[in-house]
């Protein structure tokens, strides 16, 4: 969630949503972690859902050019999300 928390502070995007979280504990250090395998990132003009598996992929994009209410949008995205992740398939 860290780097998640870095993308929304930086200028690349307007917003960065986790879409899925789990509590997980980073191997090197047993420090107990929350990470996200699926996030949506938004910019002034597009909205994309993005998926771990094998790498990053873009799962659903939805452009925002003349779009004052970004709902739809997001929630588009997180139904991508959902349906791009096989059922009981949980973060590693």
């Amino acid at each position: 969630m860290g780097e998640v928390a870095a993308l929304n502070e930086s200028d690349a995007f307007e917003l960065v949503v986790p879409v899925e979280r789990e509590e997980a504990v980073r191997a090197e250090s047993m420090e107990e972690v929350t990470v996200s395998e699926a996030v949506v990132l938004v910019t002034e003009s597009w909205a994309k859902a993005v998926v771990l598996d094998n790498g990053w992929s873009v799962v659903e994009s939805v452009g925002l050019d003349g779009v004052d209410d970004r709902t739809e949008a997001l929630l588009e995205c997180e139904r991508a999300i959902e349906d791009a992740r096989l059922p009981g398939e949980r973060a590693n």
